[in-house]
């Protein structure tokens, strides 16, 4: 496999993601190519296609025997999996595939990538270019949080107790989320150490409790209606 550079005509287009159920069902537009290869990784960490290709080559997994396995699933290792679509099977299915609700694992939040490759017969070489703007050829999966927000009054007081429970999430970065006290002009930073625990804040009476997603988090996570 040869990896090379930005090539506006191996660029795709118009790149949409949406869930189906558990599966992942991406569509896009092209101009040129003959095979699609599709990345689903942790959103947080990068990918290097180079690095990626050397890997495979480094297991034996030539361009001929990657064809054959074409498809689905073709090779995984512990940052990310690799999915292969024949240019043929994609317009098939009405220019979209379909990443198995299998191959997606809880509490991950994910990233969805798509590079085009143009496979050269003669040469029995696959050719696979980069992108110009990743924004343009990937998409993400937040993790869905559902936090627990409970509070309890105090007999003629002006404060109250917010008991704010947030579950544990994987490889969580200090700061990602934040909760924010009605009234109040700053969010408070919320460390991994109070994940999956009972945080106890005094609020003025009246007031609430909202958990967020940091600005440079908001790809990654997505808070749902507390319970």
């Amino acid at each position: 496999m040869i990896i090379e550079s930005h090539e506006k005509d191996y660029q795709v287009k118009d790149y949409s993601m949406k869930r189906a159920g558990g599966e992942i069902v991406l569509k896009w537009k092209y101009s040129r190519g003959t095979h699609f290869f599709v990345l689903l990784y942790d959103g947080r960490k990068e990918v290097d296609l180079q690095e990626l290709a050397q890997e495979m080559e480094d297991m034996g997994l030539d361009d001929r025997t990657l064809l054959q396995k074409s498809g689905h699933n073709v090779y995984t290792t512990e940052k990310v999996k690799l999915f292969l679509f024949r240019e043929r099977e994609f317009v098939q299915n009405g220019e979209s595939c379909t990443i198995p609700g299998g191959e997606i694992k809880h509490g991950v939040p994910y990233g969805v990538s798509v590079f085009i490759g143009e496979y050269d017969k003669e040469e029995w070489t696959m050719h696979l270019y980069q992108v110009k703007d990743p924004d343009i050829n990937t998409r993400f999966v937040p993790v869905k949080l559902e936090p627990k927000i409970e509070y309890k009054k105090k007999m003629f007081a002006k404060e109250k107790l917010c008991i704010l429970h947030v579950p544990y999430l994987q490889d969580y970065v200090d700061g990602a989320l934040q909760y924010h006290v009605d009234g109040v002009r700053m969010t408070y930073p919320l460390p991994a150490s109070c994940l999956d625990k009972n945080l106890y804040l005094e609020i003025p009476r009246d007031a609430t409790v909202a958990l967020r997603v940091a600005d440079r988090y908001k790809k990654f996570y997505r808070v749902e209606a507390a319970q």
